[in-house]
Formats: C-alpha cells, structure tokens, sequence
C-alpha cells in the first residue's frame, strides 16, 4: 500500500508540475497526460500480475476495469483476464480517457471499438460480486451498496474541489487524507452492512 502511494504522489506531482509549466491554466493543453500516467502503471505494477493467472472455476475476477464504448454503439464494457501488462496499461489508460483532455484524442481505439474514461454513463459501473468505491458522496447513489465519503460523517471537501481534482491532482497532504477517508469509510460500510447484504 505504501509502495501505491508513494507513486500516486509521484505522479500527482509530474502532473501538476507539468500542467503548471505548460498550460497556464489551459485544460486542453495537457497532452502528456496519457504518458505520464502509462509511464506509472508500467513502474507501478510488476511484469506478471496476480491478476494475469488463470481464475478459479466459479470465482470473480479479481481485477475488473471499466471503459465506456462510444462507437459503434454506447455502453459501459468490462474488461478482466488480460493477458499481458500492455494491454492492461491500455485499458487503464483508457478507462480514465477524458475525451480531448487525457491526450487531444475523443477516444481510444479498444478491440475495434472506440472507447472512453469508464464512468461515462455511470459514475461508478456496477460489477457484479464487488462492491463499488465512489469518491464521490452523491446522494443518489445508494449508500448501503457503496464505499463512499457519505460514510464520514461531517466529509470536509465540496463537490466542486473533488471534480476539480478529477482533473488536476490534489497536494500530497491531501492525497494522504484521502487514504485515512478510504479507509474510515470502508471499515464504516463493512461494519454497519452485513455480508449477506453486500
């Protein structure tokens, strides 16, 4: 986890360095997005990934990702079972492809499709057998089958600073409060849902 983290920050930090730099405040001018981010997933995570190994007869993936497909038709498409670390580095790059803004592009190009940042039509996709994470603490979405901010009881943090964070990373002092909320909020939703209810 702390491996997690200290790169996440790493990233934070190439990120806003670089948009400060370069963009002067310009949000279509970050097209080293989509390169920062693959540079990080390829230190991130090893050659040969748990998730890569064959899955056990009858249980879940243990790593599902979302991307929302724009053409030839829309839906939200999951993706599990990757074969090698590029492709999945390319289905996580596209399932956070905010059209123009994650690299000049509308979309990227997935199984002869053409696909988008994977909470498109849905903030957080449902996933059969798992339980969604939403950093977000919107009233509509159903707090008994979500880990999210509404699980703290007095969340400091606007929706208009988490959306601005969507697109611009917050300091590290906030990404570390983040994880101390992830984990307040998650031991809250497993300790008041019981498991035959999630």
């Amino acid at each position: 986890m702390s491996r997690v983290l200290a790169e996440t920050k790493t990233t934070a930090a190439a990120l806003h360095d670089d948009i400060r730099a370069s963009k002067r405040g310009s949000m279509l001018a970050t097209r080293s997005l989509s390169g920062y981010v693959h540079r990080h997933i390829d230190a991130l995570f090893p050659d040969t990934l748990p998730c890569m190994s064959p899955k056990l007869s009858g249980s879940p993936p243990r790593l599902v990702v979302a991307t929302t497909e724009v053409f030839p038709r829309l839906r939200t498409v999951h993706w599990s079972g990757f074969v090698t670390k590029g492709e999945l580095a390319n289905v996580l790059l596209t399932s956070c492809h905010v059209p123009w803004y994650f690299d000049g592009t509308p979309a990227r190009r997935l199984a002869g499709t053409w696909h988008t940042d994977g909470g498109l039509l849905r903030i957080v996709p449902d996933v059969p057998d798992h339980i969604p994470v939403n950093v977000f603490p919107v009233p509509w979405v159903d707090k008994a089958t979500t880990i999210s901010p509404r699980w703290i009881r007095g969340f400091p943090i606007s929706m208009a600073q988490l959306t601005r964070w969507v697109l611009l990373p917050p300091p590290d002092d906030m990404l570390d409060q983040f994880v101390v909320w992830g984990e307040q909020a998650a031991h809250a939703y497993v300790t008041a849902i019981p498991p035959t209810s999630r």
